[in-house]
């Protein structure tokens, strides 16, 4: 794994293959100070891989918290709008982050809103339809 560090600071290909690596790897940037370096390209190292898509979705709150430690943009989005769903039982819930949690509490009750104004424009076409036919 420490060789996946060095090839993620001097701009080396390498592949991330769960999130298990990528939280490691993030643990030696922050460790050596090396957040700056690692952060650009680990999205290409992460996201290239299709087991890494997998693991998003097993696990989106751990990939969020490590994007939002490295200020990966691409990462933290991706990891982000994963984590607002399933609908029925959110993994943003799962959180510890206050601020994390917050950020997705915030969009999960503004994708809520949206959803509820185009269910009641929805009844009121429906509702519209109906009368003309009569």
């Amino acid at each position: 794994m420490f060789e996946r560090f060095l090839c993620a600071i001097f701009g080396r290909q390498y592949q991330l293959l769960n999130v298990a690596e990528l939280a490691t790897l993030t643990d030696f940037a922050r460790y050596y100070q090396a957040l700056p370096a690692v952060s650009p390209n680990v999205h290409n190292a992460a996201l290239k891989n299709a087991s890494f898509w997998s693991a998003i979705i097993k696990d989106p709150c751990s990939v969020l918290v490590s994007a939002k430690t490295l200020r990966n943009e691409i990462l933290f989005k991706d990891s982000f709008v994963v984590c607002l769903g399933p609908w029925s039982s959110p993994a943003y819930l799962k959180l510890l982050d206050e601020q994390l949690l917050g950020l997705a509490s915030a969009a999960h009750a503004k994708i809520c809103t949206t959803i509820l104004g185009v269910q009641q424009e929805l009844l009121k076409f429906i509702e519209r339809v109906v009368v003309q036919r009569r």
